[in-house]
């Protein structure tokens, strides 16, 4: 029998976690929410929130660490209840039927009594009450984020990593002028297991889509000390803003991705590079000038 199976499901989402090298101090600068509760999760103790700020917070959570989040909240529930929770469904009033209309006195072509008699007040009174619960409870989330910006860390380490990150909106290599690209068959397949370290502060951006998912899009310092692990189930993207002082292994072979990293026939000393990686092992190198 494997015992994976008859572990509780947050264990495994913590190792799941860990795997991937993805610290609880990175999901809350990214989610914005009190590392306590994320910390409070993985040790099974769901009673510290209500539970629609639980489910909202475990959703967060699971999309950080590249977990299926509704497969994830499927088995909160039958940790919890034992069972899954059925879900609300509100059906809007069926559109009225096409019949010959008559043209009242007013000049419309429907015939009001007719239209306001199929509309069930029931269901109107049920939409515009889920409609208040929902603006009620944005409110509320909007306070609770507010309050659980992430306390101030005592590990001088993990404030460091932190401390180069940026957002950069939209592509991370708008501007860019594209200047070569190549493809190769690598002969492998997924799981990617991605090493990326840097004699420099750097950054790259990481993208992993599974299953048609984007379960990961962000943007990571790379510091000297401090290289940077991610594992991909599926189709792997990366981009560096600049290659200098960039080691990268792929599935713990740095040869794969050197052949790639630094062409031949390029002279610049500097360029910043993209990579696809799809899940039938064909990479394609893109090449572009860096500022």
């Amino acid at each position: 029998m494997n015992s994976t199976q008859q572990e509780p499901f947050y264990i495994n989402l913590k190792k799941k976690r860990e795997s991937q090298g993805i610290e609880i101090a990175e999901i809350s600068e990214q989610t914005k929410i009190n590392p306590k509760y994320f910390i409070s999760f993985e040790d099974g103790k769901f009673n510290v929130l209500p539970t629609v700020y639980t489910r909202l917070f475990l959703r967060s959570y699971a999309i950080e660490i590249g977990a299926d989040p509704d497969k994830v909240l499927d088995e909160f529930e039958i940790h919890t209840t034992g069972k899954i929770q059925p879900k609300d469904e509100f059906t809007l009033p069926e559109a009225v039927k096409d019949e010959p209309s008559k043209e009242t006195n007013t000049g419309f072509l429907i015939d009001d009594n007719e239209f306001f008699k199929d509309i069930n007040p029931k269901k109107i009174i049920s939409i515009i009450s889920v409609i208040l619960i929902l603006f009620f409870l944005v409110s509320k989330l909007r306070n609770i984020t507010a309050e659980t910006i992430p306390e101030e860390n005592t590990d001088n380490q993990i404030n460091e990593q932190l401390a180069p990150e940026e957002i950069i909106i939209g592509s991370y290599l708008d501007g860019l002028t594209l200047i070569d690209n190549k493809t190769i068959i690598l002969g492998i397949s997924p799981p990617y297991n991605l090493k990326v370290s840097s004699t420099n502060h750097s950054s790259i951006k990481i993208t992993m889509i599974e299953n048609g998912i984007k379960t990961l899009n962000r943007i990571l310092p790379i510091l000297p000390a401090k290289p940077i692990e991610r594992t991909a189930n599926g189709k792997l993207q990366f981009e560096l803003i600049s290659i200098d002082g960039i080691s990268i292994s792929l599935n713990n072979n740095e040869e794969i991705i050197s052949q790639v990293l630094k062409p031949e026939n390029i002279s610049k000393n500097d360029i910043a590079i993209k990579v696809i990686i799809e899940e039938n092992g064909n990479l394609t190198a893109e090449y572009y000038e860096a500022n």
